[in-house]
């Protein structure tokens, strides 16, 4: 090996430090996996630990686990780009309504219920709803047509103008319908499609969209159920926890989905589970929409009542694709289009000899009071015209029959 002179010795050196430098200034590139604070892996975090219980609390929504069976992965939010509306969570307003009324166990409140809305620009539901002036409101899904592409945003931008200043005033507690969650019409939409509507459904009403939300006022409580709750039983432990927390309390449940009469979807066993929990917990109602009627029943002691008539009516005998009015029972009150009757809807009711005969259709909203251990129904049109009334609860009302005969 040739002897190296001092000057060959230095230029060899200084190749050795450039070769390593490259190395050094890679190493700090690797630090942002670590999740420093507020990165962007830190700001995913909220999503996972969603899936643990929070602790309840009044008007609170009370969320189970985000990971469902049909969405595996938590979703992303949408930006205000993606989706340029404002949110409408319940909970602030719910805060300041119990700050304001410090309600009780014998606190008389009223809230209504609505669903189906379908985005019918000639219907102004939301102003019957203003006219109202209910404490907070329940609605159980399909206020969209559509939750999907740029039709979906179209949508609700239409339900914003029509909706916007009541979701500012009450608190609005929302239950998906199958148009929400990307899954009207036949067959559905593709799962990435699924995840937008459900995305926007979540970010819009400020509800989860695959899971059980519980939220209490006063002397009752009040469990939302997601779309596809009765497609499988893994939530059914949840349901009876969410039951047995309230002992004592008025107890409703609301989701998309009709119950015996008026179904759109057959009985299964989740079904009927869950109604064999209802009757053990004394649940007051289980309101629902889905098909497009007015039906009220009484079964085992909890009152099953419909009201999917916000903007569209559907017909009252069975046929291929609703099978409806298959359970009737004695003291049922019902309301829905009658293809035999030409272009009538009938309306029924036990203290009517004959059905009402009416032209066209109706458009109603349920009102429902509690006053201690009372609760009764109201069901109201679009003209403030009251339809049916009727005790859920406690001691009957010295006005049993509506207004409209």
């Amino acid at each position: 090996m040739a002897k190296m002179t001092p000057r060959t010795l230095i230029v060899l050196m200084l190749l050795a430090g450039l070769a390593l430098g490259p190395v050094a200034a890679e190493e700090p590139a690797a630090q942002p996996t670590e999740a420093p604070a507020g990165g962007a892996v830190a700001a995913e975090e909220p999503a996972v630990q969603s899936t643990e219980e929070p602790a309840g609390g009044d008007a609170v929504a009370e969320t189970a686990d985000a990971a469902a069976p049909w969405s595996p992965a938590p979703q992303r939010e949408l930006t205000q780009e993606e989706f340029p509306f404002p949110p409408h969570d319940p909970r602030p307003l719910m805060q300041a309504l119990i700050k304001r009324k410090q309600p009780t166990d014998t606190t008389p409140f009223t809230f209504v219920a609505v669903s189906d809305w379908h985005g019918r620009r000639g219907v102004d539901l939301f102003g019957l709803l203003q006219r109202l002036n209910p404490d907070f409101a329940l609605t159980m899904g399909d206020l969209v047509n559509n939750g999907i592409g740029p039709g979906g945003l179209a949508e609700y931008r239409n339900l914003e103008r029509a909706a916007g200043e009541f979701f500012r005033k009450y608190p609005t507690w929302s239950a998906p319908g199958n148009h929400e969650v990307g899954k009207g019409g036949a067959g559905g939409k593709p799962a990435e499609q699924q995840a937008e509507a459900r995305r926007r459904f979540s970010a819009y009403f400020g509800q989860p969209h695959d899971d059980l939300f519980s939220f209490t006022y006063a002397n009752a409580k009040f469990i939302g159920l997601p779309f596809e709750f009765y497609e499988s039983d893994d939530r059914l432990k949840k349901l009876e926890a969410e039951l047995a927390s309230a002992e004592g309390k008025h107890i409703f449940v609301f989701s998309h989905h009709a119950y015996y009469t008026g179904l759109w979807r057959r009985q299964n066993a989740v079904r009927e589970a869950a109604a064999e929990l209802f009757k053990k917990h004394k649940v007051v109602a289980v309101l629902g929409g889905g098909t497009h009627l007015y039906y009220r029943q009484r079964k085992d002691g909890v009152n099953y009542i419909l009201n999917g008539t916000g903007g569209m009516l559907g017909p009252i005998q069975a046929n291929r694709n609703h099978p409806t009015l298959r359970n009737t029972l004695p003291g049922d009150a019902w309301y829905g289009r009658n293809p035999d009757d030409g272009s009538k809807s009938h309306f029924v009711r036990p203290d009517l000899e004959e059905p009402i005969r009416v032209e066209g259709q109706r458009n109603f909203a349920v009102l429902i009071s509690v006053e201690g251990p009372r609760v009764t129904l109201r069901l109201v049109d679009i003209d403030g015209k009251e339809w049916d009334r009727s005790t859920l609860a406690g001691p009957a009302t010295e006005e049993a029959a509506p207004a409209t005969r």
